[in-house]
């Protein structure tokens, strides 16, 4: 493994770690190499129809769902004003 890997994968790790230790959890569903598209996404059971989440809503803790998809789906295109 290139040592970039290495450090990428350590770096995954310690973001994984954060996370969870703040309550936050980011499950994907439907994933595939091929699926890199987001199909949907929910935050705490609630749909999220914007590219983005706030800080407070990592800090305070939750789930984020995403379902992938190997096409787009135009999820999030017409997010406006950056509200939800």
């Amino acid at each position: 493994m290139a040592a970039k890997d290495e450090l990428g994968r350590a770096g995954e790790d310690r973001a994984a770690r954060y996370f969870e230790e703040r309550g936050f959890r980011i499950l994907a569903r439907n994933w595939r190499p091929d699926r890199i598209y987001i199909a949907t996404a929910t935050l705490n059971g609630r749909p999220l129809n914007t590219p983005f989440l706030h800080q407070a809503d990592i800090t305070s803790g939750g789930t984020l769902e995403l379902t992938l998809s190997a096409q787009p789906t135009g999820w999030a295109q017409s997010a406006g004003s950056g509200s939800y």
